[in-house]
């Protein structure tokens, strides 16, 4: 899932087998791909807020990566996040975990 900041709204990436075509509403588009820095963090804004400052801390730091900018990609994208836990995780643990993205590119 990202946030469109062109279009002003959510996206959420599945895959989609090859041979399905029923997407009801929802438009259907390729995702682009690209490199992504990516570290799992809680699933709370703050705990994600976080997290992807350290991401942009290290890629800045690392010599050999700078984030991804229109001016700098062929492509547009977006910080995305993903849930990577199950249902019982988070009634057990009383939290879910989730991996955060950032976009990259290889200097």
């Amino acid at each position: 899932m990202w946030y469109n900041e062109k279009e002003k709204y959510m996206e959420w990436v599945f895959a989609i087998p090859d041979n399905y075509d029923d997407f009801d509403k929802f438009k259907l588009v390729n995702f682009p791909g690209g490199l992504y820095a990516v570290a799992t963090s809680k699933d709370t804004d703050e705990d994600c807020n976080v997290t992807r400052e350290q991401i942009c801390k290290w890629v800045t730091e690392s010599g050999c990566f700078e984030l991804s900018t229109e001016e700098n990609d062929t492509t547009i994208l977006y910080t995305m996040v993903h849930v990577l836990t199950p249902k019982i995780f988070k009634e057990k643990m009383g939290y879910h975990l989730s991996d955060n993205f950032v976009p990259i590119v290889a200097i």
